[in-house]
């Protein structure tokens, strides 16, 4: 993350009276922006599932998405390096998995 955007994130995050703050990143890990956090929420859905969504949100072709996973720590390692992990696969009801994180996060 560039410096000065790390730097007002966390000047916002000083001013919150939330009982916590939530940080988007496709590359937590990579990027290290993990180091700063309490804890990691990650989203998994299977590999193809994935490409699928991204070539219909960016309308792109599967070889471009397929380049960007590949430069990204795999699911199965990053899905081990989270502390709540939300299955997106279409398998389970997305917002009892969200509540149940919510309440775990609030009770902290």
């Amino acid at each position: 993350m560039h410096p000065a955007v790390a730097g007002h994130f966390s000047e916002w995050c000083n001013n919150q009276k939330a009982d916590y703050i939530l940080k988007e990143a496709a590359i937590m890990f990579e990027s290290g922006a993990n180091k700063e956090l309490d804890a990691v929420i990650c989203v998994s859905a299977p590999e193809t599932v994935r490409i699928e969504r991204a070539m219909k949100r960016d309308n792109t072709s599967a070889e471009k998405i397929k380049a960007i996973i590949a430069k990204q720590l795999n699911e199965e390692d990053r899905n081990k390096r989270c502390n709540y992990l939300i299955k997106n696969d279409g398998t389970e009801p997305l917002l009892p998995q969200v509540l149940k994180i919510h309440d775990l996060l609030k009770a902290k």
